[in-house]
């Protein structure tokens, strides 16, 4: 008790819970399309809104950090809503474990330190639980410098994260294909479900991703959230890679459909006229329409497939 009643215990306790704040919210800037995306998955913001809602929360978490870490209180209106936005996302955690189950990641850490949800509710937890002792037995007092520090600091923190990492919408890209890649998979390929499929007969979406690539990621990402609000069906996956990311790689993606795994040595030598990421549909073998990196288009992707 006497340990709660000291100003420095308090303060250092107030610290480490503002740098978990900081952490949370720089570790969702990396990359910054895996928070974007999880909210568009879970449902939390659609494919406009999600790059500005996504980069209120980083902005919120940092700036509320660094508010604790330098004891800026407001008549305690920090604590008091550090404690309500810690509230908050555990009531999103519950949901996101209702729904999910506790297998997926809750993107809490973003990219840098994946977290099932009662991961991440025993860490919030532990914050509710830090900040309510906080709030019971400190009486620190903010002075006008040190608002006046914060406020510089949040508006620079702030302001860097807007400059490095820009808002823009996913339906802006321009759909014009820049580069056509000669498609030619003669060969039957034998999938996942052990299914045998030869992609040059009848219709087929094809998803060729190198499972190391960040662009790959974002796009597969994105496909899997697509396919999964439109109950595409007839989607098989070439991945290049190592056998132990391809568990990851489809966990990360919500892209469970059957595919075809390959090192990155054997694809290359295979089909060396490939490039990823690449989305394909074709008929009998011949492509009608095709998408790389720089051309999906979300509405224009989602056009086409209806």
């Amino acid at each position: 008790m006497n340990n709660f009643k000291n100003k420095r215990f308090l303060f250092f306790l107030q610290c480490l819970v503002g740098l978990v704040f900081i952490f949370s919210g720089i570790a969702k800037l990396f990359p910054i399309h895996l928070t974007e995306l999880n909210l568009v998955y879970h449902h939390i913001a659609d494919w406009n809104w999600s790059p500005y809602l996504s980069r209120i929360l980083i902005i919120t978490e940092i700036i509320l950090g660094i508010a604790l870490c330098m004891g800026i209180s407001f008549k305690k209106f920090t604590l008091y809503f550090a404690l309500f936005f810690t509230f908050l996302l555990s009531i999103y955690l519950v949901v996101l474990l209702i729904n999910g189950g506790n297998q997926q990641d809750c993107g809490c850490f973003g990219g840098i330190l994946p977290m099932t949800p009662i991961e991440s509710l025993i860490k919030n937890g532990i914050i509710i639980s830090v900040l309510v002792i906080i709030l019971k037995f400190s009486h620190q007092k903010t002075s006008k410098l040190a608002v006046y520090a914060f406020m510089l600091i949040a508006g620079i923190s702030g302001s860097l994260i807007l400059i490095y990492f820009p808002i823009y919408t996913w339906l802006d890209v321009n759909p014009t294909i820049k580069k056509t890649v000669p498609f030619d998979f003669n060969d039957p390929i034998s999938f996942s479900n052990h299914e045998i499929v030869s992609l040059n007969e009848g219709k087929k979406l094809i998803g060729v991703f190198n499972m190391a690539c960040n662009n790959c990621r974002e796009v597969a990402f994105k496909l899997g959230i697509i396919a999964k609000e439109h109950n595409v069906k007839n989607l098989h996956l070439l991945l290049v890679g190592e056998h132990d990311e391809t568990d990851l790689f489809i966990r990360e993606t919500h892209l469970n459909y059957p595919y075809k795994r390959y090192s990155f040595f054997e694809f290359v030598k295979l089909y060396p006229h490939s490039t990823w990421p690449w989305i394909i549909y074709s008929e009998k073998g011949e492509i009608k329409k095709q998408w790389i990196y720089e051309t999906f288009d979300v509405k224009n992707f989602k056009e086409q497939l209806n």
